[in-house]
Protein backbone atom coordinates (compact mmCIF):
# COMPACT_ATOMS: atom_id res chain seq x y z
CA UNK A 1 0.00 0.00 0.00
CA UNK A 2 2.83 2.72 0.78
CA UNK A 3 4.30 1.78 -2.67
CA UNK A 4 1.34 2.57 -4.09
CA UNK A 5 1.05 5.92 -2.57
CA UNK A 6 4.53 6.85 -3.32
CA UNK A 7 4.18 6.11 -7.41
CA UNK A 8 0.81 8.35 -7.26
CA UNK A 9 2.59 10.83 -5.72
CA UNK A 10 5.35 10.98 -8.16
CA UNK A 11 3.05 10.45 -11.20
CA UNK A 12 1.14 13.78 -9.85
CA UNK A 13 4.55 15.50 -9.56
CA UNK A 14 5.37 14.91 -13.19
CA UNK A 15 1.91 16.08 -14.64
CA UNK A 16 2.88 19.50 -12.69
CA UNK A 17 6.19 19.81 -13.47
CA UNK A 18 4.69 19.43 -17.21
CA UNK A 19 1.97 21.84 -16.95
CA UNK A 20 4.51 24.34 -15.67
CA UNK A 21 7.09 24.11 -18.94
CA UNK A 22 3.51 24.27 -20.85
CA UNK A 23 2.59 27.74 -19.21
CA UNK A 24 6.05 29.10 -19.47
CA UNK A 25 6.04 28.59 -23.26
CA UNK A 26 2.78 30.65 -23.56
CA UNK A 27 3.93 33.45 -21.30
CA UNK A 28 6.95 34.06 -23.67
CA UNK A 29 5.13 33.56 -27.25
CA UNK A 30 2.97 36.95 -25.38
CA UNK A 31 5.48 39.01 -24.61
CA UNK A 32 7.21 38.42 -28.11
CA UNK A 33 3.90 39.29 -29.42
CA UNK A 34 3.46 42.47 -27.49
CA UNK A 35 6.83 43.66 -27.61
CA UNK A 36 6.59 43.30 -31.47
CA UNK A 37 6.79 47.19 -33.51
CA UNK A 38 4.39 47.98 -36.25
CA UNK A 39 5.12 50.73 -38.45
CA UNK A 40 2.84 53.72 -38.46
CA UNK A 41 0.49 53.14 -41.59
CA UNK A 42 0.60 56.83 -43.90
CA UNK A 43 -0.39 58.13 -47.07
CA UNK A 44 1.75 60.69 -49.00
CA UNK A 45 1.62 62.89 -51.75
CA UNK A 46 4.70 63.51 -54.56
CA UNK A 47 4.76 67.86 -53.88
CA UNK A 48 5.01 69.49 -57.03
CA UNK A 49 3.47 72.95 -58.26
CA UNK A 50 0.22 73.34 -59.65
CA UNK A 51 -2.65 76.00 -60.47
CA UNK A 52 -4.69 76.83 -56.60
CA UNK A 53 -8.59 77.50 -57.07
CA UNK A 54 -8.74 80.35 -54.02
CA UNK A 55 -12.06 81.36 -53.07
CA UNK A 56 -11.99 84.61 -50.63
CA UNK A 57 -15.40 84.82 -48.69
CA UNK A 58 -16.17 87.54 -46.25
CA UNK A 59 -19.80 89.53 -44.86
CA UNK A 60 -20.57 92.49 -46.68
CA UNK A 61 -23.19 95.31 -46.52
CA UNK A 62 -24.52 97.04 -48.89
CA UNK A 63 -24.15 100.86 -49.14
CA UNK A 64 -25.64 103.18 -52.02
CA UNK A 65 -23.16 105.18 -53.56
CA UNK A 66 -25.01 108.27 -54.90
CA UNK A 67 -27.84 109.42 -52.60
CA UNK A 68 -28.88 113.02 -51.53
CA UNK A 69 -30.48 114.35 -48.64
CA UNK A 70 -33.24 117.08 -49.26
CA UNK A 71 -34.16 119.95 -47.34
CA UNK A 72 -35.64 123.34 -48.31
CA UNK A 73 -33.62 126.29 -48.44
CA UNK A 74 -35.84 128.49 -46.37
CA UNK A 75 -38.28 128.27 -43.48
CA UNK A 76 -41.97 127.66 -43.83
CA UNK A 77 -45.04 125.89 -43.64
CA UNK A 78 -44.55 122.58 -45.60
CA UNK A 79 -47.99 122.39 -47.84
CA UNK A 80 -47.12 118.83 -49.22
CA UNK A 81 -45.44 116.01 -48.91
CA UNK A 82 -45.87 113.73 -52.34
CA UNK A 83 -43.78 110.62 -51.02
CA UNK A 84 -43.08 108.23 -48.96
CA UNK A 85 -40.63 105.46 -47.76
CA UNK A 86 -40.28 102.71 -50.50
CA UNK A 87 -41.48 105.40 -53.32
CA UNK A 88 -39.36 105.19 -56.44
CA UNK A 89 -39.03 108.70 -58.15
CA UNK A 90 -37.78 109.86 -61.47
CA UNK A 91 -35.69 112.46 -61.78
CA UNK A 92 -36.90 115.89 -61.10
CA UNK A 93 -40.54 114.65 -59.61
CA UNK A 94 -41.66 116.53 -57.11
CA UNK A 95 -41.38 115.08 -53.72
CA UNK A 96 -42.59 117.96 -51.17
CA UNK A 97 -43.98 121.67 -51.41
CA UNK A 98 -43.73 124.92 -49.49
CA UNK A 99 -46.41 126.96 -48.59
CA UNK A 100 -45.68 129.81 -51.17
CA UNK A 101 -48.05 132.57 -49.74
CA UNK A 102 -45.22 134.05 -47.33
CA UNK A 103 -42.40 133.63 -50.03
CA UNK A 104 -44.86 135.74 -52.50
CA UNK A 105 -45.30 138.36 -49.82
CA UNK A 106 -41.60 138.75 -49.58
CA UNK A 107 -41.21 138.85 -52.83
CA UNK A 108 -43.47 141.91 -53.55
CA UNK A 109 -41.69 143.09 -50.13
CA UNK A 110 -37.98 142.77 -51.92
CA UNK A 111 -39.18 144.51 -55.66
CA UNK A 112 -40.51 147.40 -53.85
CA UNK A 113 -37.23 147.77 -51.77
CA UNK A 114 -34.94 147.45 -54.93
CA UNK A 115 -37.63 150.06 -56.12
CA UNK A 116 -36.94 152.65 -52.89
CA UNK A 117 -33.21 151.90 -53.56
CA UNK A 118 -33.13 153.05 -57.32
CA UNK A 119 -34.54 155.80 -56.12
CA UNK A 120 -31.90 156.77 -53.63
CA UNK A 121 -29.34 156.38 -55.19
CA UNK A 122 -29.97 158.78 -58.29
CA UNK A 123 -30.81 161.65 -55.41
CA UNK A 124 -27.39 160.73 -53.90
CA UNK A 125 -25.66 160.68 -57.70
CA UNK A 126 -27.81 163.95 -58.59
CA UNK A 127 -26.76 165.63 -55.11
CA UNK A 128 -23.01 164.81 -57.19
CA UNK A 129 -23.67 167.00 -59.68
CA UNK A 130 -24.04 163.83 -62.02
CA UNK A 131 -27.14 163.97 -64.47
CA UNK A 132 -29.75 161.23 -63.92
CA UNK A 133 -30.02 160.52 -67.86
CA UNK A 134 -26.25 160.24 -68.10
CA UNK A 135 -25.12 157.40 -65.09
CA UNK A 136 -23.06 155.09 -67.22
CA UNK A 137 -20.57 158.25 -67.22
CA UNK A 138 -20.46 158.35 -63.56
CA UNK A 139 -16.83 156.93 -62.25
CA UNK A 140 -17.04 153.52 -61.10
CA UNK A 141 -15.66 154.41 -57.66
CA UNK A 142 -18.34 157.24 -57.00
CA UNK A 143 -20.88 154.50 -58.28
CA UNK A 144 -19.81 151.88 -55.88
CA UNK A 145 -19.88 154.19 -53.28
CA UNK A 146 -23.77 155.12 -54.07
CA UNK A 147 -25.10 151.54 -54.42
CA UNK A 148 -24.09 150.92 -51.05
CA UNK A 149 -25.06 154.13 -49.21
CA UNK A 150 -28.42 153.70 -50.77
CA UNK A 151 -28.66 150.14 -49.73
CA UNK A 152 -29.21 149.52 -53.74
CA UNK A 153 -26.36 146.00 -53.70
CA UNK A 154 -28.45 144.98 -50.33
CA UNK A 155 -31.75 145.21 -52.04
CA UNK A 156 -30.87 143.40 -55.36
CA UNK A 157 -29.39 140.63 -53.44
CA UNK A 158 -32.47 140.15 -51.01
CA UNK A 159 -34.77 139.83 -54.37
CA UNK A 160 -32.63 137.57 -55.56
CA UNK A 161 -32.68 135.48 -52.78
CA UNK A 162 -36.22 135.67 -52.56
CA UNK A 163 -37.00 134.32 -56.16
CA UNK A 164 -34.09 131.58 -55.39
CA UNK A 165 -36.36 130.29 -52.36
CA UNK A 166 -39.50 130.28 -54.74
CA UNK A 167 -37.58 128.73 -57.33
CA UNK A 168 -36.79 125.70 -54.88
CA UNK A 169 -40.26 125.70 -52.70
CA UNK A 170 -41.33 122.79 -54.26
CA UNK A 171 -38.49 120.27 -53.73
CA UNK A 172 -37.54 117.48 -56.77
CA UNK A 173 -35.69 114.38 -57.00
CA UNK A 174 -32.18 115.46 -58.87
CA UNK A 175 -31.86 111.75 -60.10
CA UNK A 176 -33.87 108.58 -60.31
CA UNK A 177 -34.21 106.48 -56.97
CA UNK A 178 -36.20 105.03 -54.00
CA UNK A 179 -37.81 107.44 -51.08
CA UNK A 180 -36.31 106.97 -47.61
CA UNK A 181 -36.07 108.58 -44.01
CA UNK A 182 -39.45 110.77 -44.53
CA UNK A 183 -39.26 112.92 -42.21
CA UNK A 184 -41.88 115.66 -42.91
CA UNK A 185 -45.44 116.30 -42.54
CA UNK A 186 -47.98 118.77 -43.95
CA UNK A 187 -49.40 121.67 -42.30
CA UNK A 188 -45.69 121.54 -40.41
CA UNK A 189 -42.71 124.04 -40.15
CA UNK A 190 -39.72 123.10 -41.84
CA UNK A 191 -36.80 121.86 -39.04
CA UNK A 192 -33.48 121.18 -40.08
CA UNK A 193 -33.84 117.77 -40.38
CA UNK A 194 -33.92 116.33 -43.97
CA UNK A 195 -37.16 116.07 -45.64
CA UNK A 196 -36.05 112.48 -46.59
CA UNK A 197 -33.36 110.85 -48.62
CA UNK A 198 -33.05 109.84 -52.22
CA UNK A 199 -31.09 106.89 -53.09
CA UNK A 200 -29.94 105.39 -56.51
CA UNK A 201 -30.49 102.35 -56.91
CA UNK A 202 -28.29 102.30 -59.87
CA UNK A 203 -24.97 102.65 -58.14
CA UNK A 204 -25.19 100.29 -55.42
CA UNK A 205 -21.82 99.20 -53.66
CA UNK A 206 -20.81 96.27 -50.90
CA UNK A 207 -18.16 96.97 -48.33
CA UNK A 208 -16.60 93.86 -46.78
CA UNK A 209 -13.15 93.17 -45.20
CA UNK A 210 -10.43 90.76 -45.71
CA UNK A 211 -7.78 90.08 -44.07
CA UNK A 212 -4.31 91.29 -44.74
CA UNK A 213 -2.44 88.21 -46.26
CA UNK A 214 -5.60 87.96 -48.51
CA UNK A 215 -4.23 91.17 -50.22
CA UNK A 216 -2.47 89.28 -52.36
CA UNK A 217 -5.42 87.47 -54.05
CA UNK A 218 -7.83 90.74 -54.88
CA UNK A 219 -7.10 93.57 -56.47
CA UNK A 220 -8.90 96.92 -57.98
CA UNK A 221 -11.07 95.73 -60.84
CA UNK A 222 -11.78 92.03 -59.62
CA UNK A 223 -14.48 90.78 -60.25
CA UNK A 224 -17.20 89.33 -57.07
CA UNK A 225 -20.47 87.77 -56.67
CA UNK A 226 -22.95 88.67 -53.95
CA UNK A 227 -25.79 86.85 -52.18
CA UNK A 228 -28.36 88.50 -49.60
CA UNK A 229 -28.98 85.79 -46.55
CA UNK A 230 -32.49 86.01 -47.11
CA UNK A 231 -31.90 84.71 -50.98
CA UNK A 232 -28.49 82.58 -51.32
CA UNK A 233 -29.64 81.36 -54.61
CA UNK A 234 -29.85 84.97 -56.11
CA UNK A 235 -26.56 85.99 -57.45
CA UNK A 236 -25.02 89.65 -58.66
CA UNK A 237 -21.66 89.88 -60.39
CA UNK A 238 -19.99 93.23 -59.10
CA UNK A 239 -16.11 94.50 -59.12
CA UNK A 240 -13.31 95.55 -56.91
CA UNK A 241 -13.68 99.65 -56.84
CA UNK A 242 -11.53 100.54 -53.88
CA UNK A 243 -9.13 99.28 -51.69
CA UNK A 244 -8.61 100.86 -48.37
CA UNK A 245 -4.52 101.04 -47.68
CA UNK A 246 -4.87 100.95 -43.97
CA UNK A 247 -4.72 97.75 -41.96
CA UNK A 248 -7.33 98.12 -38.95
CA UNK A 249 -6.36 97.10 -35.25
CA UNK A 250 -8.21 93.44 -36.07
CA UNK A 251 -5.73 93.23 -39.19
CA UNK A 252 -8.16 93.85 -41.62
CA UNK A 253 -8.51 95.79 -44.76
CA UNK A 254 -12.14 97.50 -46.17
CA UNK A 255 -12.44 96.88 -49.39
CA UNK A 256 -15.41 98.37 -51.65
CA UNK A 257 -17.10 97.02 -54.95
CA UNK A 258 -19.85 98.14 -57.00
CA UNK A 259 -22.75 96.15 -58.00
CA UNK A 260 -23.29 95.75 -61.53
CA UNK A 261 -27.66 95.14 -60.86
CA UNK A 262 -28.33 96.74 -57.52
CA UNK A 263 -31.67 96.80 -58.25
CA UNK A 264 -32.57 93.80 -55.93
CA UNK A 265 -30.70 95.35 -52.90
CA UNK A 266 -31.55 97.85 -50.41
CA UNK A 267 -29.20 100.65 -48.73
CA UNK A 268 -27.90 98.62 -45.25
CA UNK A 269 -28.70 94.72 -46.45
CA UNK A 270 -26.08 92.04 -45.18
CA UNK A 271 -25.12 89.77 -48.15
CA UNK A 272 -22.06 87.24 -48.20
CA UNK A 273 -19.37 88.52 -50.77
CA UNK A 274 -17.18 85.67 -52.81
CA UNK A 275 -13.88 86.16 -54.83
CA UNK A 276 -12.68 83.18 -56.85
CA UNK A 277 -8.99 83.12 -58.39
CA UNK A 278 -7.12 80.74 -59.52
CA UNK A 279 -3.45 81.12 -58.47
CA UNK A 280 -0.51 79.25 -61.21
CA UNK A 281 2.27 77.58 -59.96
CA UNK A 282 1.69 77.05 -55.90
CA UNK A 283 2.91 74.83 -54.10
CA UNK A 284 -0.34 73.00 -52.57
CA UNK A 285 -1.57 70.76 -49.65
CA UNK A 286 -4.27 69.12 -48.22
CA UNK A 287 -5.52 70.73 -44.91
CA UNK A 288 -4.85 67.09 -43.20
CA UNK A 289 -1.33 67.21 -43.90
CA UNK A 290 -0.92 70.10 -41.39
CA UNK A 291 -1.04 69.00 -37.62
CA UNK A 292 -0.08 71.64 -34.58
CA UNK A 293 2.68 71.13 -32.70
CA UNK A 294 3.53 73.85 -30.00
CA UNK A 295 1.26 76.46 -31.11
CA UNK A 296 2.73 75.48 -34.70
CA UNK A 297 2.30 74.40 -38.33
CA UNK A 298 3.90 71.53 -38.63
CA UNK A 299 3.96 68.98 -42.11
CA UNK A 300 5.60 65.22 -41.87
CA UNK A 301 7.71 64.45 -45.17
CA UNK A 302 8.40 60.92 -45.61
CA UNK A 303 12.29 59.89 -46.13
CA UNK A 304 13.82 57.06 -45.97
CA UNK A 305 11.07 54.70 -44.05
CA UNK A 306 10.67 57.65 -41.54
CA UNK A 307 8.66 60.85 -40.88
CA UNK A 308 10.64 64.10 -40.19
CA UNK A 309 8.92 67.17 -39.09
CA UNK A 310 8.97 70.57 -41.06
CA UNK A 311 7.74 73.86 -39.88
CA UNK A 312 5.22 75.52 -42.63
CA UNK A 313 3.90 78.80 -43.05
CA UNK A 314 0.67 78.39 -45.08
CA UNK A 315 -0.70 81.35 -47.33
CA UNK A 316 -4.14 81.51 -48.49
CA UNK A 317 -6.47 78.42 -48.25
CA UNK A 318 -10.11 76.93 -50.14
CA UNK A 319 -12.25 74.33 -48.27
CA UNK A 320 -9.65 71.78 -48.44
CA UNK A 321 -6.21 72.81 -49.16
CA UNK A 322 -3.35 75.12 -47.93
CA UNK A 323 -0.84 76.79 -49.98
CA UNK A 324 2.17 76.46 -48.45
CA UNK A 325 4.39 79.95 -48.60
CA UNK A 326 7.72 78.58 -46.59
CA UNK A 327 8.88 74.95 -45.31
CA UNK A 328 8.73 72.50 -47.72
CA UNK A 329 10.29 72.06 -51.05
CA UNK A 330 9.07 70.66 -54.61
CA UNK A 331 9.90 66.95 -54.75
CA UNK A 332 8.92 66.67 -50.78
CA UNK A 333 6.99 62.93 -50.13
CA UNK A 334 4.38 64.88 -47.85
CA UNK A 335 2.26 62.51 -45.37
CA UNK A 336 -1.61 63.27 -45.71
CA UNK A 337 -2.93 60.75 -43.71
CA UNK A 338 -1.91 59.08 -40.48
CA UNK A 339 0.43 61.68 -39.04
CA UNK A 340 -1.86 62.91 -36.21
CA UNK A 341 0.80 60.55 -33.87
CA UNK A 342 3.84 60.72 -35.57
CA UNK A 343 7.10 62.28 -34.53
CA UNK A 344 10.26 63.25 -35.44
CA UNK A 345 11.82 59.81 -36.82
CA UNK A 346 8.96 57.72 -36.67
CA UNK A 347 8.74 54.56 -38.84
CA UNK A 348 6.41 54.84 -40.86
CA UNK A 349 4.90 52.16 -43.76
CA UNK A 350 3.53 53.77 -46.68
CA UNK A 351 -0.24 52.12 -47.23
CA UNK A 352 -1.13 54.31 -50.58
CA UNK A 353 1.00 56.97 -52.61
CA UNK A 354 -1.16 60.01 -53.44
CA UNK A 355 -0.48 61.31 -57.11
Amino acid sequence: MKILNIIMVGSLLTLAACSAKKGDKGDDQHVKTELQTVDNAVTVMNLQPRDFNYELISNGKITASRYADLVFSSSGIVSRVYVKDGDHVGKGQAVAQLNLFMLRHSLAESRTSLEQAKLELQDFLIGQGYSADKLASVPKEVMRLARIKSGYDRSLSDLEITRYNIANATLRAPFAGVIANVKSKANNMTSADPVCRVISTCGMEVQFSVLENELRVISKGEDVEIRGFADGAHMVKGHVTEINPIVDDNGLVSVKARIDDGASFISGMNVRVSVEKRMLHQLVIPKTAVVQRSGRQVVFTLEDGQAYWNYVQTGVENMNEYTVTDGLQAGAKVIVTGNRNLSHGSPVQVIKDKK
